[in-house]
């Protein structure tokens, strides 16, 4: 029924077989004449680009209701909301909308109060089939595989759309993290993952979803001061996150810890790093802990704790809760632990006969034995004294679905009962710990030895200073602040070069000997000389073994064109290495990078050693790699030893990251000199704590007691208080390293065995499988086609800039392109094209009036100065907008040749929850984003025949028409549009010839039926799997935080069982939606 206020679509191109549509209101209705008065809005701005429709009289049979679509923008009293879902009210026959405000407020207004501009309609492809409506073929084509993996990312987990747009490898546990944090809307979290899992990583990406979601807030970044470049580096290259004010109007402050003071502290998120490392330091904590009470969203991150360790433990945890456990009384504190303890351990002799179960079931070659059934018979004993310690009725009940004679041994049922325990018995579940699997997550670590002598003639002056260094230190009987302060940075110095030994005695206000500056000056003079005569030496390096001819004559003979990082925590030392390498191995070889140097400079290097293969040796102070993608070296070559076992570990974690190729082991080359207090660090490094060969994952929190250990151990006995040491120190950590390993099973298992961590594993595999050329290719044939053309300038990158818009041919669609100006202006996009040009960047403008950058998420992570087009990129976004919000490429009428001859239909379908069911509850939809991945996620097709005699299997027919979609290459003249209308006798008069109106709508409501009816078929079992996987998660959920509260003595959290019923019928009631359709005529050649 026509009437005024409601949206209808006209078409406004005055054509027989119209193409060209726009939504306006109705603001009159003359039903004597049979006509309407529409009138069109522009609420978005789209009229700078394109002219508004003119108001008009249409025919009232020539108007169609239609809806607004799912998040256009619309106005209402002034004000712009995005429109979340639609409701068709048979009482008056009215659209109804919830919308959303920039403020996350949620109402339900009627079409007739609202205004929508005149792009915004959406027409249903079943509607456009029914009416000849057949767009050019290239518009389908390129539609449909945009479409495909949009609607992977647009019905994932909460957050995945805005990091899967982010430079970063996706990781399951990243998704994961993300999820725990943001899923109840406040996030009071302690990010504590083992090294190398990324924490940087999840932290930006949890502030990147908040910030999109979220306005007017102010945000805070605090970490060590020695950190910031590091955070700023990674918050502008990967997550594109700036200081200052966003889109949004959120503010962002990024801050060293030593600025941080007490005259504001009030802020709506903050995120502090490296946490744990304030424990000992009083007034830093105190400021954390007021941040913390002040602010709704705190995200802190810290080293794993050890549970053993209970202070420190209480400590961090008073930071996320402080409410909770400032009050709570340490022996109370303690019983928590203990009752953690307890289920830790009986989990860990559970997982220990699982593993050996395992192996029995692999050496009886799958077959029930004896020895498979005692095995599992231990393991049936295990469960049953975990049931008796937590007393949990749903963990009974899963233990009674294990049978030992099930197909796969009752394995599957068995890692169920362990997912649970893991994932539900944790009495402070706000403290996130992922963990390192051994089999999948850690690196090959390999050393390599170049050890030199300095009691040789060639280094006489080098053990002169030495013996005189140990003279002066062993005489001072200095107190431990004293020499950790002052003595410790000395002896440090020492062991890197003779320039940054001698720095350090004249910047120092100790009393040096004359003595040791007269010899530390001739040293610096005997270094020069060296230097000077490199190169002679390196004909024979036999007799002239140094730490400069060592490190220069590795990297020569063993390490010759592969990617070289090495590393020196010394000015002087870098000023000397600098003119070592440019005079030895050519400045066209060799990049640097240090804090000192330009800003432009020093990306500059970076830009080098990671794009250039010519520039194969990057020499780097310690600013260096933190941010960078500096894992792409092979080689880490350290010149010094740091004393800190946590800025060593930092080092090798610069090659040893997410995303390193497992084929590729991290080598450490450490240069030291024999029998000095450097080999007896090394030895310490080495064979007390292994940290050249092995991670050092969940030891990183007592890594400041060790730093402790060597300091005292020096300050005792410079000579021999390394040495006697190292014995202890192995021993406290094996019986350290058990403690710990119990934790590491049991966070692992937790993370392993768990049914909604494999579905957005298989999320995150499907959405990779579709981030591939195709895609790629359909982004920019799609721009292209709506008048936004790229320019390729290399394999995979492509470059937009002025000239690439083009208004005419950009009206077929309203496409919008994204703001040039404003993106060529970025302060990211402007450093990547300076830096390219500093480089004679052959592909590039003369000037930086451009964005250059890939759809490659492999090419755009192995370098940092090239943009990547991705979801929340403005270029990305535009065209992905345009293609999915545009009426353009959903129906279409093709023929093409085969080896068989068909005609029918392609209907592609998606299932989509009812988001209504959560809307109308008033709560956030951000409550069934967990649960997505149970239901498939991907599209659906079928193929409906209108032949009488069809022969061809459904099967064969979708093979054929999806090898043609997705073929890399489609070649437009073997593709015969039908819907054309150009010519006397055009292809579209043809095809109404042969399907005269009546006859053609029988036989697409016909199809139409046919095809409902398929789908509901192929899509009813997994439905139905999919359901009951949400209806346990939702009841095992529930179930546990009761057994939990009970076991943890604590008070029970209010009843979720009315949350849980809405979430579940959201998904019940889940609707199958038609996303294109397409009259398919394929002809036997």
């Amino acid at each position: 029924m026509i009437k005024c206020g409601i949206f209808v679509r006209c078409s406004i191109d005055n054509e027989k077989y119209p193409r060209d549509f726009a939504i306006g209101k109705i603001k009159a209705v003359d039903e004597f004449s049979e006509s309407v008065e529409v009138e069109f809005s522009d609420v978005t701005g789209i009229g700078v680009y394109y002219q508004k429709p003119e108001n008009k009289k249409y025919n009232l049979y020539d108007v169609n209701h239609c809806k607004i679509r799912k998040g256009a923008i619309v106005t209402y009293q002034n004000r712009q909301y995005i429109v979340k879902a639609s409701v068709w009210n048979k009482a008056d026959r009215l659209f109804y909308y919830y919308v959303q405000s920039e403020t996350d407020n949620v109402e339900y207004l009627a079409e007739t109060v609202l205004e929508c501009s005149f792009h915004d309609g959406y027409v249903k492809p079943l509607a456009q089939l029914r009416r000849y409506e057949f767009q050019n073929p290239m518009w389908f084509l390129g539609r449909s595989v945009v479409s495909k993996k949009m609607h992977i990312i647009n019905n994932s987990l909460y957050g995945f759309n805005v990091i899967a747009g982010c430079k970063i490898f996706l990781k399951t546990h990243q998704l994961r993290t993300i999820m725990r944090c943001l899923q109840d809307r406040t996030c009071r979290n302690m990010i504590a993952d083992e090294v190398g899992m990324g924490k940087t990583i999840e932290a930006l990406a949890i502030l990147k979803v908040f910030l999109k979601d979220n306005h007017h807030s102010k945000i805070l970044i605090v970490v060590p001061d020695a950190l910031v470049e590091q955070w700023r580096t990674e918050m502008a290259y990967k997550f594109h996150i700036l200081e200052g004010e966003d889109v949004n109007c959120n503010h962002i402050s990024l801050m060293g810890m030593s600025e941080l003071n007490l005259t504001n502290l009030t802020y709506d998120f903050v995120i502090a790093d490296e946490v744990h490392k304030y424990l000992q330091n009083e007034m830093h904590y105190q400021y954390l802990l007021r941040l913390s009470k002040n602010t709704q969203n705190i995200l802190m991150l810290s080293a794993t704790p050890v549970q053993r360790r209970k202070d420190e433990y209480k400590k961090l945890l008073q930071l996320i809760q402080p409410e909770k456990y400032m009050s709570m009384s340490n022996d109370k504190f303690e019983e928590l632990l203990a009752l953690q303890g307890d289920v830790v351990r009986r989990v860990h002799e559970l997982l220990e006969d699982l593993d050996s179960y395992n192996e029995e079931i692999e050496n009886s070659d799958n077959e029930h034995t004896e020895e498979t059934e005692e095995v599992f018979d231990d393991i049936i004993e295990d469960l049953n004294k975990i049931h008796k310690l937590v007393n949990d009725n749903f963990f009974k009940k899963l233990c009674s679905k294990i049978e030992y004679s099930a197909e796969d041994f009752g394995k599957e049922k068995i890692q169920d009962a362990i997912a649970y325990i893991c994932e539900n018995y944790q009495f402070e579940k706000s403290i996130i710990r992922n963990r390192r699997d051994d089999e999948e997550d850690n690196n090959v670590r390999e050393l390599e030895e170049i050890s030199y002598d300095m009691q040789t003639n060639f280094n006489n002056i080098e053990y002169n200073v030495y013996k005189s260094l140990a003279s002066w230190i062993e005489m001072s009987n200095t107190e431990y602040d004293t020499f950790m302060l002052q003595y410790k940075k000395i002896i440090a110095a020492f062991f890197s070069s003779a320039s940054a030994f001698q720095k350090m005695l004249k910047s120092s206000s100790l009393q040096i000997p004359k003595e040791l500056m007269l010899l530390a000056d001739s040293w610096v003079e005997d270094e020069a000389k060296k230097l000077r005569n490199l190169s002679e030496y390196m004909e024979d390096p036999t007799d002239c073994g140094s730490r400069m001819n060592n490190i220069v004559d590795y990297i020569d003979q063993e390490a010759y064109g592969r990617k070289v990082l090495v590393f020196t925590n010394f000015d002087e030392t870098f000023s000397l290495y600098k003119e070592a390498f440019l005079k030895y191995f050519g400045e066209e070889h060799c990049a640097f990078f240090s804090k000192n140097m330009d800003a432009d400079e020093r990306e500059l290097g970076a830009y080098r050693f990671e794009t250039d293969k010519n520039y194969w040796i990057l020499l780097s102070d310690e600013s260096g790699g933190e941010g960078r993608n500096f894992q792409n070296a092979d080689i880490l070559v350290h010149i010094d030893i740091p004393w800190s076992a946590n800025e060593l570990e930092q080092r090798i974690g610069r090659l040893d990251r997410i995303g390193r190729a497992k084929n590729k082991s991290v080598i450490s080359v450490v240069c030291y000199s024999k029998e000095s207090v450097e080999e007896d660090l090394f030895k310490f490094w080495n064979q007390g704590i292994g940290i050249f060969t092995k991670s050092q994952s969940g030891l990183e929190i007592i890594m400041n007691s060790m730093d402790e250990q060597i300091t005292r151990a020096v300050n005792t006995d410079f000579k021999y208080g390394l040495v006697n040491i190292i014995e202890d120190v192995e021993k406290e950590l094996t019986g350290l390293k058990e403690t710990i390993k119990k934790e590491r099973y049991f966070d692992i298992a937790e993370y392993k065995y768990q049914n909604i961590n494999k579905t957005m594993d298989n999320t995150r595999e499907l959405y990779e499988i579709n981030e591939k050329q195709l895609f790629s290719d359909s982004m920019m044939k799609w721009s292209a086609l709506s008048g936004f053309r790229g320019h390729r300038v290399g394999e995979s990158i492509v470059r937009f800039d002025a000239t690439s818009f083009s208004l005419k041919s950009a009206h077929n669609s309203w496409f919008v392109p994204a703001d040039l100006k404003l993106m060529i202006n970025d302060k990211v996009n402007q450093i990547q094209n300076k830096v390219r040009s500093m480089n004679g960047d052959r592909t590039i403008h003369t000037d930086n009036n451009y964005v250059q950058g890939t759809f490659d998420r492999k090419i755009a992570l192995d370098n940092d100065y090239i943009h990547f087009f991705a979801p929340g990129d403005a270029i990305f976004d535009s065209i992905v907008s345009n293609a999915l919000g545009s009426y353009r490429g959903t129906c279409a009428a093709i023929a093409f040749k085969a080896n068989f001859e068909w005609t029918g239909f392609i209907f592609t379908w998606a299932l989509q929850p009812d988001e209504v069911e959560i809307l109308s509850k008033g709560l956030s939809t951000h409550l069934i984003d967990k649960y997505r991945g149970f239901m498939p996620i991907e599209q659906f097709q079928c193929a409906v025949s209108i032949q009488d005699d069809n022969l061809v299997s459904e099967a064969d027919a979708l093979k054929v028409f999806n090898g043609l979609m997705e073929s890399d290459t489609i070649d437009k003249n073997k593709i015969q549009h039908l819907g054309k209308r150009a010519g006397v006798k055009s292809n579209m008069d043809i095809f109404v010839d042969i399907y005269p109106p009546e006859k053609w709508l029988e036989i697409v409501d016909d199809a139409y039926k046919k095809a409902g009816e398929m789908i509901r078929i192929k899509l009813a079992d997994v439905k139905e799997r999919g359901l009951n996987n949400i209806r346990d998660e939702l009841l095992k959920n529930n179930g546990a935080r009761k057994a939990t509260s009970n076991y943890y003595l604590q008070s029970e959290r209010l009843n979720d069982e009315e949350i849980n019923k809405v979430i579940y019928e959201c998904f019940s009631r889940s609707k199958i939606l038609l996303d294109s359709v397409c009259y398919v005529r394929i002809i036997n050649e």
